[in-house]
């Protein structure tokens, strides 16, 4: 974050971020549109400070850092222990889904797609309802679809001793409906001859 090569700064929950202009409008529609807003030359050297609302200071930098690397903040290592594993596990996903709803609202598509999958591959019974809750705030439907595929090859009545999620399916209800659609699908399919059929075999 060299001043000397950078020409606009963030200010994001108080900790301020020196960017390159370019770089940064070069990376979606959002920040371009921030950062140069309309065609006449005097709105690109205006603005020398930026302040970004709705994401933490440490999003951000995740934000900045797979912009300029192409790489996502990497899992915690802990000292071996299951528990602790775990907890890591729970934290980073936490902060994917951060990083998701940041990567959305301001247009890093890769980044939004990267978040996406890595959202994907780790839900577990620890994940679920979180990253469920999740998508009823925005139109997720790829990691929607994910969790309700985790949640129908589950034993759901046990997810659901989870505080966690029993607060989600009694606030948003349609998740059981959903659940219960892809539970009927297999029994839709009849595996024996219908009756018409053996009435014209039996005439």
């Amino acid at each position: 974050q060299d001043s000397t090569l950078t020409d606009v700064c963030f200010d994001v929950d108080g900790e301020r971020f020196n960017a390159p202009r370019l770089v940064m409008a070069a990376q979606s529609e959002v920040f371009r549109s921030l950062l140069f807003g309309s065609d006449d030359a005097e709105t690109k050297t205006e603005t020398a400070v930026i302040t970004i609302d709705g994401i933490s200071a440490t999003t951000f930098k995740h934000m900045l850092h797979y912009i300029y690397c192409n790489q996502l903040p990497p899992p915690a290592t802990g000292d071996g222990d299951d528990d602790d594993g775990e907890a890591d596990h729970v934290t980073r996903i936490a902060e994917m889904q951060r990083l998701h709803v940041a990567a959305a609202a301001y247009g890093v598509e890769a980044l939004r797609q990267a978040c996406e999958a890595t959202l994907c591959a780790g839900i577990n019974m620890d994940t679920v309802a979180s990253t469920l809750a999740l998508t009823e705030k925005g139109s997720y439907p790829k990691l929607r679809g994910s969790c309700l595929e985790f949640l129908s090859n589950t034993q759901i009545y046990s997810v659901a001793t989870n505080d966690e999620c029993y607060e989600v399916v009694q606030s948003y209800p349609d998740v059981l409906t959903e659940i219960r659609d892809r539970f009927k699908k297999p029994r839709l399919t009849p595996k024996f001859p219908s009756t018409d059929t053996k009435d014209q075999n039996n005439p």
